[in-house]
């Protein structure tokens, strides 16, 4: 979906070029940011993107939610985990690795509070993740400190961290380092019109893969959507919709770091 944008990658008011780094080699040495719990000032998540370098981490690989057959599935949380996880080691996802995930959340639902995969016998259909659940996934089975940020409390079980508004950019500079971050929308069930997001109101996860500015001025979030709609690779993979059109209602975020 990218590719008629690329590589015009940019800074916001001068010419520059970038490239993808491979995530084994990214620079992850930059992770204060994740133990201060300061809100920006004045706290404006979206933020302005000027100055930020266009950046997209195509290396990065996905894996569908969808895997098993026309039935959709509520699995987009556990499809971003695992998309965010494989991409911080460098590793390629695929649907085993979901599958596995799946049975580590269904044996350990007293830990993560999940409220149950249906098993492989059912398809796995997944039930509704909150962002707590996804948090101890990620710290229990990755291995990988997680935590939740956002500026309002609402339905999506952010516990008590969330009410920390992140800048987009400060996002996109854990996408730099190689800790592509989860993103909470309520875009979810309607295929999406080209580079335009549609809401419908259900919420959904998608990995945040980078933004970029075309040769028009306009900036793009570049996302990884778990939910193909339903089977069309083209509409999760690296999708890139307009700034103005990005739907990120409460600012909710999953940020991980490295277990030290």
């Amino acid at each position: 979906m990218i590719e008629k944008f690329l590589p015009v990658l940019v800074l916001a008011s001068t010419l520059a070029s970038s490239a993808c780094v491979d995530p084994k080699s990214a620079d992850t040495t930059d992770t204060a940011y994740l133990d201060t719990g300061e809100s920006p000032d004045p706290p404006d998540p979206l933020g302005s993107l000027e100055g930020v370098i266009s950046y997209v981490r195509e290396s990065c690989g996905w894996v569908s939610q969808q895997w098993h057959g026309e039935d959709p599935t509520l699995n987009c949380g556990p499809a971003s985990l695992l998309i965010s996880a494989a991409c911080v080691k460098g590793t390629d996802p695929s649907e085993e690795d979901l599958k596995n995930s799946l049975d580590y959340m269904d044996a350990n639902a007293w830990a993560t509070g999940y409220g149950g995969s249906g098993g492989e016998e059912e398809g796995y259909p997944g039930s509704y993740t909150s962002g707590s659940d996804l948090v101890a996934t990620m710290e229990g089975y990755y291995r990988a400190d997680a935590m939740l940020v956002g500026d309002n409390y609402g339905e999506w079980g952010f516990g008590e961290n969330y009410g920390n508004a992140v800048a987009l950019s400060d996002l996109l500079d854990d996408v730099r380092n190689g800790y592509p971050p989860i993103i909470a929308t309520v875009s979810q069930g309607l295929r999406p019109t080209g580079d335009e997001m549609v809401a419908d109101g259900t919420p959904h996860y998608m990995v945040l893969m980078g933004a970029f500015l075309d040769e028009d001025g306009i900036w793009y979030v570049v996302l990884h959507d778990p939910n193909p709609y339903p089977k069309d690779r083209e509409y999760g993979e690296l999708h890139a919709y307009t700034l103005d059109s990005f739907i990120w209602p409460e600012h909710a975020a999953i940020r991980s770091s490295p277990t030290l």
